[in-house]
């Protein structure tokens, strides 16, 4: 079967190219032309607004810098500050969260605390009581504090996680006591991701939305950050566009506050989409088989 005789097959830009790369990349690519004085001059003295090849040429300078986005903002937020904070989120899922993740460790310690009895010496039943309960809100705040964190992802209830592992053993034939250990929740969540693209192509129509929904907002945040040093290139001026001085720290404020929240919404999104393709697959297995009409 050829390309072309795929059933839906597009062969424009997949939204992704558009929301991950080049988007970000304007988002970087922008304040140079605009800000720098070198840049600016340049643009000044070769583009041409009504020029489609200068527009298209520009465009495809934006595409390759948000490529060099993706790269890095792959490396610096996904594969280390999401994997060393809380960790990925299938592992929260599972309840077996990396032992890498620093921030994981530090709620369960939080949780151990919160549910240890060290005021059981005291004799007084009233005072008794009234440490108890200071305790455990001291701890359960902490604990509140910490899973508000972008990040966090609560773990599913135990009888769910007994049914999706005993289903993906069941059609994989996979089983393991620890999920944590060298990447096995990696492969359960891949597994089962080309699983669903096969037998449930809606639902992964609606995963693929929130991997680019989620691309986005990683990419864009890492723009963001990139866009915070910008300011300490060679001749950088505010002043060269817009007349007027931008304090510094103005600059630096909103593009480190937009970045916050772009983690946020990326934190948030790839844990949509995790979780829509895990409990995709165990509905999956609990649909009935489909009976082919002998008519």
């Amino acid at each position: 079967m050829t390309m072309s005789e795929i059933p839906n097959h597009r062969t424009y830009f997949w939204p992704y190219d558009i929301f991950g790369y080049l988007l970000p990349g304007i988002i970087v690519v922008a304040p140079l032309t605009q800000f720098n004085i070198s840049v600016r001059r340049v643009i000044e003295e070769r583009y041409q607004r009504e020029s489609i090849t200068d527009n298209l040429a520009l465009l495809i300078v934006c595409y390759v810098v948000g490529h060099l986005i993706s790269a890095v903002s792959s490396i610096a937020l996904e594969h280390t500050l999401l994997r060393y904070t809380f960790g990925y989120p299938v592992s929260q899922s599972l309840g077996c969260p990396s032992r890498e993740a620093f921030l994981s460790r530090m709620r369960h310690g939080i949780l151990r605390a919160e549910n240890r009895k060290p005021v059981e010496g005291i004799a007084v039943s009233r005072i008794r009581r009234w440490c108890r309960r200071a305790w455990i809100m001291l701890f359960g705040f902490l604990r509140k504090i910490v899973e508000l964190l972008p990040g966090f992802v609560p773990p599913y209830d135990g009888k769910f996680t007994k049914t999706l592992t005993k289903h993906f053993d069941e059609q994989f034939g996979v089983s393991h006591e620890d999920w944590a250990l060298n990447r096995r929740s990696h492969d359960l969540f891949w597994t089962t991701q080309a699983y669903v693209m096969e037998v449930m192509p809606q639902v992964n129509h609606t995963s693929m939305h929130f991997v680019e929904l989620y691309g986005f907002s990683r990419n864009a945040c890492m723009a963001l950050l990139i866009c915070c040093t910008l300011p300490w290139c060679p001749e950088w001026d505010f002043s060269v566009c817009c007349g007027m001085e931008l304090p510094e720290s103005a600059w630096l404020a909103t593009c480190f506050v937009s970045a916050i929240f772009m983690y946020c919404n990326f934190t948030k999104l790839i844990r949509r989409q995790n979780d829509l393709v895990l409990r995709a697959f165990v509905a999956a297995q609990a649909r009935p088989p489909r009976v082919l009409n002998s008519d």
